[in-house]
């Protein structure tokens, strides 16, 4: 049974083209940012004694990781997957399942430790610097996919 909406409330219609292309777009570059961000206050400088399972920053470590897969599974990501290597998004949907669903006693913390302080940050800057690059779609005034 399909219930009216609440008296007084009209539901606003969903964009289209360039402006949605352009709200998921910013959507995507906040997320970045809020990726980034939790990378270089919660786990960059953490020394290896100071990470491990219920630690902040283990926690913190955790929470890029499934974020930053689940952003590139995202179907407004557009070409940030081509922006990484089939090694990395490999890397990354295994972290992410051993995080989201194996439990951290199968994550071996000292390479977990050396990505989320090493590789991870270079791999969200690549991705920041893609999606700030516009893309030949956003040129010709296309919407981007």
């Amino acid at each position: 049974m399909t219930q009216d909406p609440a008296p007084g409330f009209t539901p606003r219609p969903r964009a289209g083209g360039a402006v949605r292309g352009a709200f998921d777009r910013q959507n995507l570059v906040d997320e970045l940012a809020r990726i980034a961000r939790r990378l270089t206050e919660r786990v960059l400088g953490t020394a290896r004694e100071a990470f491990f399972d219920g630690s902040p920053s283990y926690d913190a470590a955790s929470m890029v990781v499934v974020r930053l897969y689940g952003l590139l599974e995202r179907a407004d990501s557009g070409d940030l997957r081509a922006t990484l290597t089939e090694d990395e998004i490999a890397a990354l949907r295994t972290m992410r399942n051993i995080v989201a669903h194996g439990g951290d006693a199968r994550m071996n913390d000292e390479s977990f430790w050396t990505t989320s302080t090493r590789e991870l940050p270079v791999v969200v800057t690549r991705l920041q610097r893609a999606i700030a690059t516009p893309s030949a779609a956003d040129d010709d005034g296309a919407p981007s996919e």
